[in-house]
């Protein structure tokens, strides 16, 4: 896992899985974003946005797994379709 991902704060892990939640259920990015502001400060890391959006759901999976867990053990017909 990438340490650039590793070191950003829970709240904007948070901001940036909402952006990303955002942009695949409207199919637009926001360009003021933190993730495409991460992905401009490191563009020789990244030459498509995909890689870095892989990596920020994947941290979040890492830190947050027990939350989701227990969203979904609580009411899971809020996530189930």
């Amino acid at each position: 896992m990438n340490k650039l991902v590793k070191d950003i704060s829970d709240n904007d892990l948070i901001i940036m899985c909402n952006e990303i939640y955002e942009w695949k259920n409207t199919g637009v990015l926001n360009q003021k974003g933190l993730l495409r502001k991460l992905f401009n400060e490191h563009e020789g890391k990244y030459v498509f946005i995909k890689p870095l959006e892989d990596e920020v759901i994947m941290e979040a999976h890492s830190r947050f797994k027990n939350v989701v867990k227990l969203l979904f053990v609580v009411n899971p017909s809020l996530y189930v379709k």
